[in-house]
C-alpha cells in the first residue's frame, strides 16, 4: 500500500511550488543595526555601518556624531545606545566636539569605517530597496529656518549623488513637509504635509521612517520612472512615480543600488540654529516586508496607540484591552457603598441607564461565582467598613 504524505510534507511541497510562481517574492532583511555593540569608539565597534573614503570626512563624522546611552533628555529608542548629532556648527553638550554635517554614508567598501563590512550592492542585488529606521528630531526644528534634511538618498547608477542618478526623500522642519523630488524637479515636488495626518516630526519624540524604491523600469529601452513609497509612523504618505533624466539613463543603465546617505543637510544649506537628531534601529530589506502588525510595538506605547492599536499591560494589540471590573462597578477608583447600591439595582433587573454602571462580564462579581447579586453587594459593604475579608470568598 502506498504511503500517504503527512501534512508537513505537503506543506513543504506547496511552499516550493509557490516559490516557482512568477512574480511571487518574499522580502528579506539583509541588514539591521541598533548600536548595541558600541565599545566606546566607533573605530573598534565591529558592527558600525558608516564609513568614508576620505580620512578628513571620516574624522568629521566622528567629531560631529556621538553614540550615546543618554544625554539630557535624549535616550535610545530601545536598548542601551543610539546615535546623536547636531547639524549646526556649535558646541553641543552631548558631543565631544563641535557639531556639523554628520556624513552618515554606508553601503560601500570604504577605506575608513564600515567595520561591519556591509555592502549594499551585493546585499541587495535586485532593483527594489526598503529602508527603515527610527528618528527623533529636537523640537528646535519648529523655530529655526532653513531646516531641510535628506532623510534618505540612494545612488543607483555608478556615479555621484547628482539628481539624475540618485533619489531624494527630504524633510522640512520649518513646514513639517516630506518631499520626494526627481530629476529637474523643484525641491518641493511630491510634497506631503504631515500636519494633514496629525504627525509633528519635530516634536522631540521617536518616529518611524521608511522608504521603498523600485528602479526596475529604468532598465527599459525607453526608461520609465523610479517608483517610490514613503511611510511615517507606518502610515503610507507618498506613493508616486518620480521622473528621471532619460538621456543619462539610456547611456548608463543602472543595476541595483550602490550606496546611500542618511540624515544629511539639504544641498549645503547652513542652518541658523541648533538642529539636533537621534537615530536608531536601521533596517535594510530587499523588498517591502510583510505588513507591520500591532505586536511590533509591544515595547512602545506611544507608537502602539499612534498606529491605531491598543496598549494593554505591556502588549500592543489590535483588539480592545479586556477590562476586568468587579468591585469598582462605576470605575471611580473607589470601592464603597455606591458600588453596593448599583449591584443591588442591577440584581433587581432595573434599568442601569443614566447610572455609572460599567458593563462587563465580571462587573459586580466580587466573589467570582459567575453572578452579580445581593451577596456581592453585602461583601462590598463589609469591605467598605474595613472589616477582614478572609474566608468570605472576596476575590477582588
Amino acid at each position: 500500500m502506498r504511503k500517504q504524505k503527512n501534512k508537513s510534507e505537503w506543506f513543504v511541497i506547496i511552499a516550493f511550488l509557490i516559490l516557482l510562481i512568477p512574480g511571487i517574492t518574499f522580502a528579506e532583511m539583509v541588514y539591521f543595526y541598533g548600536f548595541e555593540d558600541y565599545t566606546g569608539n566607533v573605530d573598534t565597534t565591529s558592527g558600525y555601518p558608516f564609513g568614508e573614503y576620505n580620512l578628513d570626512r571620516w574624522n568629521n563624522h566622528k567629531d560631529r556624531t556621538e553614540v550615546l546611552s543618554n544625554c539630557n533628555t535624549w535616550q535610545a529608542y530601545e536598548g542601551d545606545y543610539f546615535l546623536y548629532g547636531n547639524w549646526y556648527v556649535i558646541q553641543d553638550d552631548c558631543l565631544q566636539n563641535t557639531a556639523g554635517s554628520p556624513h552618515l554614508h554606508l553601503g560601500e567598501n570604504y577605506a575608513f569605517g564600515n567595520n561591519a563590512g556591509f555592502n549594499l550592492k551585493s546585499s541587495v542585488p535586485g532593483n527594489e530597496l526598503y529602508v527603515r529606521y527610527k528618528v527623533r528630531l529636537g523640537n528646535e526644528w519648529k523655530t529655526n529656518t532653513n531646516h531641510m534634511v535628506k532623510f534618505l538618498r540612494t545612488k543607483w547608477a555608478g556615479g555621484g549623488y547628482a539628481d539624475y542618478y540618485s533619489n531624494l526623500v527630504m524633510y522640512s522642519g520649518e513646514g513639517n513637509y516630506i518631499t520626494t523630488p526627481g530629476a529637474d524637479e523643484s525641491a518641493w515636488s511630491g510634497l506631503f504635509d504631515l500636519d494633514d495626518i496629525g504627525i509633528d516630526f519635530s516634536d522631540g519624540v521617536w518616529h518611524d521612517f521608511a522608504c521603498w524604491l523600485d528602479i526596475s523600469d529604468l532598465h527599459n529601452v525607453n526608461p520609465g520612472p523610479l517608483k517610490i513609497k514613503v511611510w511615517v509612523d507606518n502610515i503610507l504618505i507618498i506613493e508616486r512615480e518620480v521622473p528621471v533624466n532619460v538621456g543619462y539613463i539610456i547611456e548608463n543603465r543602472p543595476i541595483g543600488f550602490d550606496r546611500m546617505m542618511l540624515l544629511e543637510n539639504f544641498c549645503g544649506t547652513t542652518n541658523d540654529g541648533p538642529v539636533t537628531f537621534a537615530y536608531d534601529n536601521l533596517e535594510i530589506w530587499d523588498n517591502i516586508p510583510d505588513a507591520i502588525t500591532c505586536s511590533d510595538y509591544n515595547n512602545n506605547q506611544i507608537e502602539c496607540e499612534a498606529n491605531g492599536c491598543n496598549y494593554c499591560d505591556g502588549t500592543c494589540q489590535s483588539e480592545s484591552c479586556s477590562v476586568t471590573i468587579r468591585a469598582d462597578v462605576d470605575q471611580s477608583s473607589l470601592v464603597n457603598t455606591i458600588d453596593a447600591l448599583l449591584i443591588l439595582r442591577n440584581s433587581l433587573n432595573l434599568s442601569m441607564t443614566d447610572t455609572d454602571w460599567q458593563e462587563s462580564d465580571t462587573t459586580g462579581d466580587v466573589n467570582c461565582d459567575g453572578n452579580s447579586n445581593s451577596t456581592d453587594a453585602m461583601l462590598i459593604m463589609r469591605h467598605s467598613l474595613g472589616l477582614s475579608m478572609v474566608g468570605t470568598g472576596w476575590c477582588e
